[in-house]
């Protein structure tokens, strides 16, 4: 059995809905949702079916972005504290200005990262977000500054 605390955009509102998707991965045992302004934390106690559990548990440290009905959304094990889970957004690099094209169902198709995300050594996670004068950024989160410098050091296609 597994805890996790889910974070999400407000997509996520709709609890049937929440219900539904969660149980496509495995058998819900505690679902709570808490509103945060836009976004949603979802506390779920969750057995997760194998397959899905293998996301959780990677060779290379768990991943921290996985997909549930199709969106993708951010976890983090519900133990933690508020100040661990900020500990992950220590290392971000942002694209302003992102072109219209670039939105989060183009960046995640068939349930996984686009081959443009994948490509990014130590991209853990990732989110796009409306600025203040209405555009949009993509931040991608990174567990190790190194990783970070790397990225911000290449050019991707």
């Amino acid at each position: 059995m597994l805890n996790i605390a889910i974070i999400t955009c407000s997509i996520f509102l709709d609890t049937r809905r929440n219900s539904a998707t969660v149980n496509s991965v495995g058998k819900t045992i505690l679902l709570q949702t808490k509103q945060q302004k836009k976004y949603q934390t979802v506390c779920l106690k969750i057995e997760l079916i194998s397959f899905c559990l293998a996301q959780f548990e990677g060779n290379d440290g768990p991943v921290w972005t996985t997909d549930l009905g199709g969106i993708p959304v951010r976890w983090f094990p519900a133990r933690w504290t508020l100040k661990e889970r900020k500990q992950r957004e220590k290392f971000q690099a942002t694209i302003r200005k992102i072109p219209d094209s670039m939105t989060v169902a183009t960046l995640w198709k068939d349930h996984r990262s686009h081959s443009f995300l994948t490509a990014i050594n130590g991209l853990k996670s990732f989110k796009i977000v409306q600025t203040a004068k209405g555009d949009y950024k993509f931040i991608g989160y990174f567990e190790k500054w190194v990783d970070m410098r790397t990225a911000l050091d290449n050019q991707y296609d």
